[in-house]
């Protein structure tokens, strides 16, 4: 089935694919999980939604702060070389 609609002026390259990753990019931005958005999308591989994910940094943000490690925290005092021993 061929479905032929006019593009808008000013448009250049237009691609219906083109709104299939709009759409999965938005799921992506809000949060949707990839295994949801894969079969959302009707894709049989993870790895071809893994490309949205760079869309959405913010799953990274709530893992970030999950380990301290010493050499950076400031509100910790270190105990010195001499003692440690």
């Amino acid at each position: 089935m061929q479905i032929n609609l006019a593009v808008p002026d000013g448009v250049a390259n237009f691609k219906w694919h083109d709104l299939r990753h709009t759409w999965a990019s938005w799921h992506a931005q809000a949060g949707t999980p990839l295994l949801v958005l894969k079969d959302l999308g009707g894709w049989e591989r993870i790895e071809m939604v893994q490309k949205y994910t760079h869309l959405a940094p913010s799953h990274l943000a709530a893992h970030a702060d999950a380990v301290n490690f010493w050499s950076i925290s400031e509100q910790e005092e270190k105990t010195p070389l001499c003692r440690a021993a």
